[in-house]
């Protein structure tokens, strides 16, 4: 009976072994996501400030000043839609056509829904020029 009683107990305990790996499996994974959701929030959060100060150098006619804060972006993310929709837009202010449609055109690889509006301001520029 003494012998039926210690195999019993070993077996419970080889199941909460089982039991406390895939737990403790289960934790780790769970953690990898949420730290990978953390990283992609911030990430999101980044380039919504990085879009803001765009923003607000655009709307203070601070050209110069956005088109070096989108070049530094492009450096570290090259095919960066938004830098290169806002260069575009600094192209535009300089009245220069060429460089507006081909920074245009590389925010349009990455964001095709854009080109309604692309194709506004380079038709008021055309129209201007």
């Amino acid at each position: 009976m003494d012998q039926q009683l210690f195999e019993v107990l070993v077996e419970i305990k080889n199941i909460l072994i089982i039991m406390a790996a895939f737990v403790s499996v289960a934790c780790m994974l769970w953690s990898t996501k949420t730290l990978i959701n953390i990283k992609n929030n911030l990430a999101s959060v980044k380039r919504n400030l990085w879009g803001d100060e765009a923003g607000e150098l655009f709307s203070r006619n601070k050209i110069d000043d956005l088109d070096k804060l989108c070049n530094i972006r492009l450096i570290e993310y090259p095919n960066d839609a938004d830098a290169n929709w806002w260069l575009a837009r600094c192209y535009c202010s300089r009245k220069d056509l060429k460089k507006s449609k081909e920074y245009f055109d590389q925010a349009l690889v990455v964001n095709p829904s854009w080109e309604g509006e692309a194709d506004k301001l380079l038709r008021a520029l055309e129209e201007g020029a």
